[in-house]
């Protein structure tokens, strides 16, 4: 199958009839040392398509971006620089000024343009053969420097990126695979993907808030299911790591109160920045939150600020555990026709402050696919819940694998926290309801509330010092919080419950 895609700035990538697509969202990896970005980082045996807009972050004006590249089947290769305001200039890559099959040449011999705007520029290579087969439009070798301004100036890393990388392999065996690294900027955070022998012979490397559109999301589907899958690259993916003013950092929320009726606990959480939020409640009492068998599972949006959050409780049976988990920039690696991902993908958070990478748990969920032999599968087949430090692996470099005709999902995202609360049996309060008349009732849970809402919170052995009331989050470490009642509050609370029952109760 060969790859079809619509603009390389089209919103909206939809798959069809693809020979070793890839879809790839999110990536990061360790600082090269070269001096210019771009074919020694994707490798040698990835060819860069020529229809891939590059985008090259210019910070000050007299900054020049330096070009070089070359082709094994064009005679030529255009260039062409779009300013931020959307001034062009073009140039041809000639021997002696760009056109080289040798990176180790002088970057004095590239072709250079001075940046007379501040801002992100647009940068193409182009073929002009106009007969050329559309498949055998690849620049290799390619690369891109920008300097503070002459060609003798060192290169400044983690100013080259795209919305979307289009590559392109020998073929989509073991010894061409792609073993490559990227840095995606995901709003405040920087995640890291590796990919370890992914193979595929015509593919896309993109980045994304979700893998595919609902109503797959968070799963891997065949490709054959109905609606066509959707996947919307957003975020750029750079080879070198960009250079964040403001890192995300700290928690992300706070449970402020909660309180529990026989239908339902009302939560009033702080949000502290954007995040998404999910609830489980610990059903099955196996002290695992299983977001598959512990229904039900709440999500929703947080902004900044305080929200009121309402879960069911109906049916629970027995005291129970719930957890409500924070997370900011979800990033998605879904790919498509991967036949191959062996030893597979990884993920991990990228710190700029200590320019070093940190664990993270990482998702998917393949139990939709008509899988093969179990050899070949990735074990186990759904990682709801994340696992750290793991890879997603699948396949064995045939035509058979599972990744064959299929969209693989796997995701993790940059920051994580998790609080913890009790949940009472629903028995025992539609026993107490009944033995208290209502308006004494609705003052006990008032008071409650009022209680929980001083509630103190303990910080993880990981959490760090001076942080908010839970104990912050360092990088993308797991921050876990548990709510506890301080008991001297509840004696309190006594006295003032049995005044206002007698002083409700009919003469």
């Amino acid at each position: 199958m060969r790859a079809g895609t619509g603009d390389a700035e089209a919103p909206d990538v939809i798959k069809t009839n693809m020979l070793g697509a890839l879809v790839l969202v999110v990536v990061v990896g360790l600082v090269s040392t070269a001096q210019a970005e771009g074919t020694e980082e994707v490798g040698i045996g990835q060819r860069l398509v020529d229809d891939t807009l590059l985008k090259v972050d210019i910070e000050r004006v007299g900054e020049t971006i330096y070009l070089r590249g070359a082709s094994d089947v064009a005679s030529a290769v255009d260039v062409q620089v779009t300013s931020p305001s959307g001034i062009v200039r073009r140039g041809a890559l000639t021997p002696g000024r760009g056109w080289t099959t040798s990176l180790t040449t002088s970057l004095c011999d590239s072709y250079g343009f001075v940046a007379q705007e501040v801002g992100v520029h647009r940068v193409r290579f182009i073929l002009p053969e106009s007969g050329l087969d559309p498949w055998l439009r690849t620049v290799v070798p390619f690369d891109v420097a920008v300097t503070s301004s002459t060609c003798e100036a060192t290169p400044i890393p983690g100013r080259l990126h795209a919305t979307r990388w289009h590559l392109r392999a020998h073929d989509w065996s073991r010894d061409s695979a792609f073993t490559s690294s990227f840095y995606v900027l995901a709003h405040q955070d920087i995640v890291a993907l590796d990919l370890a022998g992914v193979a595929g012979f015509e593919y896309f490397i993109q980045a994304g808030p979700r893998g595919l559109e609902a109503p797959y999301e968070r799963t891997s589907q065949p490709v054959r299911v109905v609606p066509l899958p959707i996947t919307r690259p957003v975020y750029p993916l750079y080879l070198h790591p960009p250079v964040l003013r403001d890192s995300g950092s700290g928690e992300l929320g706070q449970l402020q109160s909660f309180r529990q009726t026989r239908e339902e606990a009302e939560l009033t959480l702080t949000f502290y920045e954007s995040c998404t939020w999910e609830i489980t409640i610990d059903r099955d009492h196996d002290g695992v939150f299983d977001v598959a068998r512990d229904a039900p599972v709440v999500r929703g949006t947080g902004a900044p600020g305080d929200a009121l959050v309402r879960v069911s409780t109906l049916g629970l049976i027995g005291a129970a555990s719930a957890r409500i988990r924070l997370q900011t920039a979800e990033v998605h690696f879904a790919g498509y026709d991967v036949e191959t991902a062996r030893p597979g993908i990884s993920f991990s958070r990228w710190n700029p402050r200590t320019a070093s990478r940190e664990a993270l748990a990482i998702h998917w969920d393949d139990r939709a696919l008509v899988l093969g032999d179990v050899s070949e599968n990735p074990s186990p087949v759904e990682a709801l819940d994340g696992l750290p430090a793991a890879q997603h692996g699948w396949g064995s470099y045939a035509a058979s694998s599972p990744g064959n005709d299929a969209w693989i999902d796997t995701w993790a995202s940059a920051r994580t926290q998790t609080l913890e609360f009790a949940l009472e049996d629903t028995r025992v309060i539609v026993e107490r309801d009944a033995s208290v008349p209502s308006d004494a009732a609705t003052d006990l849970a008032d008071a409650a509330l009022s209680m929980d809402a001083g509630a103190r919170f303990e910080n993880a052995p990981d959490a760090t010092p001076g942080a908010r009331r839970t104990g912050g989050l360092a990088g993308g470490a797991l921050c876990s919080a548990r709510l506890h009642a301080r008991p001297s509050g509840l004696l309190a609370l006594i006295p003032l419950a049995l005044f206002l029952a007698l002083r409700r109760r009919p003469s």
